[in-house]
């Protein structure tokens, strides 16, 4: 019989400088609970920490690098946040946004969700061993400023955070707490073997289940509807089980708004029905990470040559404007000073097609060296601002 896989649980580690042996401690936590049997029978813990998985860039605020090459906060299956003396230092994003520390940052955009959508689950620790003497008081009152948003009965924040007064102190209630919430399914919506995805298409909204398991049948319903439905089967063979492959996915046409809760559940290859499972799917953000995953793995812009000595830089990525707030350029400089109109899509019901007043394509000289390009998306991301050069007929190269 086939081997169930093991479901990836990601755990982002957020702090400010001054707790670098705790982030260790958190990085060592997870490889002992992996090598731990009723963990690795089920499960494979990822720790999220920028020291591992981002590159030392210059030109980008330090937050901006971290959310460019690192799965967000918001995105995890388990925040862990830890804070000392230090809050962080304050910087400004590409969007212009003051950010107070990228801690901070990290942390409202995890909590934040996790109103939202019940994800990803939040552990806060803050360390109580005496500050050094020559601790920067600013950065020490920002923390407790920060921790008081806990306390009292009209608490602007919910929960409780743990403290500790040393790194072996520490190391015992880390290993405790994350092996707590995977261990005792206290998050179900964490450890739930089935995911959702979207994509917007032509003819309505793709709606794709993950599960992590070869399945013989996939039910779902939404929250207003009485019944589940099967989603089908596809007319080959799954090549797993040598069944009949049951359809991961749903077409939907007639979504107006932008969250959707469903229910889904499956019946497993040894005829027992699991779930159902909860899950949530925001239409906004589907679109907005379908069209950077698109974006990024295609030419969006690129120089056309015409007769009669016209050289036109056309702008593809108007195509997939339906998550895009602005396009940005500018010709032979750096300043992004002029702006692409186009026409705002009005809905997300089905795909956009390109308006007869959007501004697919420029004329420039035919001199010109090079264009540069930025896209400023819906939820304030912005990509990395593309250099072209003018192939004067040949291939497009990026500078």
């Amino acid at each position: 019989m086939y081997d169930k896989l093991l479901r990836e649980i990601n755990i982002f580690i957020s702090s400010p400088s001054d707790v670098q042996e705790e982030r260790n401690e958190v990085v060592r936590a997870i490889e002992l609970l992996n090598n731990l049997e009723h963990v690795k029978s089920k499960y494979s813990l990822t720790p999220l920490a920028y020291e591992r998985a981002t590159p030392a860039l210059i030109g980008d605020s330090p937050q901006d690098v971290v959310n460019k090459y690192m799965m967000r906060a918001k995105e995890s299956d388990i925040y862990i946040c830890i804070m000392w003396q230090r809050f962080g230092t304050q910087t400004i994003s590409k969007t212009g946004e003051i950010i107070q520390s990228g801690t901070e940052f990290e942390f409202r955009e995890a909590y934040d969700t996790n109103q939202k959508l019940g994800k990803p689950y939040i552990l806060l620790y803050r360390c109580t061993r005496a500050i050094d003497l020559d601790a920067d008081l600013e950065q020490t009152a920002n923390v407790d400023k920060f921790f008081q948003q806990f306390e009292g009965i009209g608490a602007k924040l919910k929960g409780l955070y743990r403290t500790y007064n040393n790194i072996d102190e520490f190391r015992d209630i880390i290993i405790r707490d994350i092996d707590t919430i995977i261990s005792r399914g206290y998050i179900n919506i964490v450890v739930d073997p089935v995911s959702i995805s979207g994509m917007l298409a032509n003819d309505g909204w793709i709606i794709t289940f993950t599960i992590n398991e070869p399945v013989k049948e996939i039910f779902y319903k939404f929250v207003n509807d009485e019944t589940f439905k099967s989603t089908g089967f596809f007319p080959q063979a799954d090549p797993r089980t040598m069944l009949p492959m049951a359809a991961p996915s749903i077409t939907l046409h007639d979504l107006r708004d932008n969250i959707y809760h469903l229910f889904v559940k499956y019946i497993d290859l040894y005829g027992v029905v699991q779930g159902p499972y909860e899950l949530v799917i925001d239409l906004l953000n589907e679109n907005i990470k379908t069209t950077k995953y698109i974006l990024n793995s295609i030419e969006w812009i690129s120089f056309r040559e015409y007769p009669k000595g016209r050289l036109l830089v056309y702008f593809d990525a108007l195509s997939y404007k339906s998550a895009i707030k602005e396009i940005r350029y500018s010709i032979d400089n750096d300043s992004l000073s002029n702006k692409v109109y186009f026409e705002p899509s009005e809905s997300l019901v089905v795909a956009p097609g390109i308006s007869d007043n959007d501004e697919l394509f420029i004329e420039v000289p035919m001199l010109t060296k090079f264009v540069a390009v930025r896209i400023n998306y819906l939820d304030g991301t912005v990509s990395e601002v593309v250099k072209l050069k003018n192939p004067y007929g040949n291939a497009v190269n990026k500078l």
